[in-house]
C-alpha cells in the first residue's frame, strides 16, 4: 500500500464523509461541533509524531493522519450541509435571484434553478446567497427565461419537504445538492430585473453550449439526429424522448448517450496517439504535448457546460497528462486516487 499514497488518505476521507452525512441528518445541532474540536486535537501531535526516530513508533504517524482524513472529511460534509440550512419566512416575501442554469420545461411549470440574492421585507433586506428551485407558470414570458437572468419575484419559499414518507428521500437529496428552498411563482408576481449579470464561469460554458446547439439548428439538423447529436457531442440531453432513451437502454448502450469517463478517455487516447507520433524526449517538448492535451480537454469541458462528470474525467486525466513529468512509472490506481480526492475536497 506504500506505492498507493492517495488511496490510502482516499479511504479515511470517504468514510468520514458517509460519516458525517449520517451524522447530520439525525443528530445536526452538535457534530460539527465535536468533529472540529477533534480534527484539531489530532493535528496536533503530528509533527511530533514525524520526528520519532524510533522506527517501531512510526506507525502512530500513520494512524492519526488517518484520523485527520476521517474527521477532515466528516466536519467539511457537516459544514456543507449546514450551509445549505435556512429559515424561509412564513409569509409571501418578495426576492431577488439570478437564474443559475438553463430553464427546464415541465408539464405545467417551468423549472428554474437559481441563486437568491436578497430578501426584502418590511424591516430589512437581507442577502441569504441560497440555491432554491422556483417554478414558473407555464406560459409564453416564463419560456423567455434564460440562464443568467436576474429577477424580482413575491413567493413563499420553504426547505424541501417529503409528501410521503415512504417514498424517496427527496428532501435530503436536494439538501446534498444545496438547495435550500422551493417555492410557486405565480403569474404575475414575478419580472426580469437584468439580463445576463452575475454570470459565473458555468453560466458562461453553458451559453457557448447554446450557441452550438443553434449552429446544429442552422445545420438543419431536426428531430431524433439533433436529439441523439446534441448529446453525444456537447451532453445537452433535453432533447432525447422516452423512444430514443428505451432503444439505448434496450440494447445496452445507454451509456453512450451520457457524457462520461469514456467520452474523455477516448479524446485523451486520441491526442496521447497523434502527439507521441513527435518523438522527443526534451522538456520543452513534453510541456508542449501537455498544453496541447490540457486545452482540448479542458476545452471540451467547457462545451460540455461544465457538467459534474465531464469534470471528474478531465481532471483525472489532466492528471495523467501531468505524470508524463515523472521519471519513474506512474500509477494508474493512485493518480484516480488523487483526483477523486481533490474533486472531494472540492465538493
Amino acid at each position: 500500500m506504500h506505492r498507493y499514497p492517495f488511496l490510502r488518505l482516499l479511504a479515511p476521507f470517504i468514510s468520514g464523509i458517509i460519516v458525517g452525512d449520517f451524522l447530520f441528518f439525525h443528530y445536526q445541532s452538535i457534530w460539527l461541533r465535536l468533529f472540529l474540536v477533534f480534527f484539531i486535537c489530532s493535528t496536533l501531535p503530528l509533527p511530533v509524531l514525524h520526528s520519532l526516530k524510533k522506527y517501531n513508533l512510526r506507525w502512530l504517524f500513520g494512524v492519526f493522519v488517518y484520523v485527520c482524513f476521517f474527521l477532515a472529511g466528516a466536519a467539511l460534509t457537516s459544514w456543507r450541509l449546514q450551509q445549505v440550512s435556512y429559515v424561509f419566512p412564513q409569509s409571501e416575501t418578495v426576492y431577488r435571484a439570478v437564474i443559475t442554469d438553463r430553464p427546464e420545461a415541465k408539464k405545467q411549470t417551468v423549472l428554474c434553478r437559481a441563486r437568491l440574492l436578497e430578501c426584502r421585507d418590511s424591516l430589512s433586506i437581507t442577502s441569504p446567497r441560497k440555491n432554491v428551485l422556483l417554478y414558473f407558470p407555464k406560459d409564453s414570458t416564463s419560456y423567455l427565461l434564460q440562464n443568467g437572468d436576474e429577477v424580482l419575484f413575491s413567493a413563499r419559499l420553504s426547505p424541501p419537504s417529503n409528501n410521503n414518507s415512504n417514498t424517496f428521500d427527496y428532501a435530503r437529496y436536494l439538501t446534498r445538492k444545496a438547495v435550500s428552498g422551493i417555492g410557486f411563482v405565480k403569474r404575475g408576481r414575478w419580472a426580469v430585473a437584468t439580463h445576463n449579470s452575475h454570470r459565473s464561469l458555468r453560466q458562461i460554458a453553458s451559453k457557448y453550449q447554446e450557441r452550438i446547439l443553434s449552429f446544429y439548428t442552422q445545420l438543419d439538423f431536426q428531430d431524433d439526429e439533433y436529439a441523439v447529436l446534441s448529446a453525444l457531442t456537447i451532453g445537452y440531453k433535453e432533447e432525447l424522448n422516452e423512444d430514443i432513451r428505451e432503444s439505448y437502454s434496450v440494447s445496452g448502450a445507454s451509456h453512450v448517450l451520457a457524457l462520461s469517463g469514456l467520452h474523455v478517455g477516448l479524446l485523451y487516447g486520441l491526442l496521447l496517439f497523434v502527439l507521441k507520433r513527435i518523438p522527443s524526449k526534451k522538456l520543452e517538448m513534453k510541456l508542449f504535448r501537455i498544453t496541447i492535451i490540457l486545452i482540448t480537454l479542458w476545452g471540451f469541458a467547457f462545451i460540455t457546460g461544465l457538467s459534474p462528470s465531464v469534470v471528474r474525467s478531465v481532471v483525472m486525466f489532466s492528471l495523467f497528462a501531468f505524470s508524463e513529468f515523472r521519471t519513474g512509472k506512474y500509477i494508474p490506481m493512485n493518480i484516480l486516487a488523487a483526483a477523486a480526492l481533490l474533486m472531494l475536497l472540492y465538493n
